[in-house]
């Protein structure tokens, strides 16, 4: 059975409009307040400001495990992982 390209093209955004853009933290920390002070619904929430529903959750959750809501402190994960630590790197490099 063979198809044309035609009826084989998938629905795929390009890169650039499937990423989306990173929340600065000032503006997460006023939208998780709202969400635990002013009781609305993460859905509504994520809809209204257009951030990602899952990352509303994650930040809710670490806000609630703080006593206050109003310390929350929103600290964006960006950086690279590290796998060794300086020393380890200099370790295993004079081992080599």
């Amino acid at each position: 059975m063979t198809y044309s390209d035609n009826t084989l093209k998938m629905n795929r955004k390009e890169n650039s409009e499937a990423r989306r853009e990173r929340v600065p933290p000032d503006r997460m920390e006023r939208v998780i307040r709202e969400i635990l002070i002013d009781k609305v619904s993460v859905r509504e929430t994520s809809r209204i400001y257009k951030i990602s529903k899952s990352a509303l959750q994650r930040a809710v959750k670490k806000a609630m495990q703080l006593l206050n809501a109003e310390k929350f402190k929103h600290e964006p994960n960006i950086g690279n992982r590290r796998i060794f630590t300086t020393e380890q790197k200099k370790h295993y490099a004079n081992i080599c």
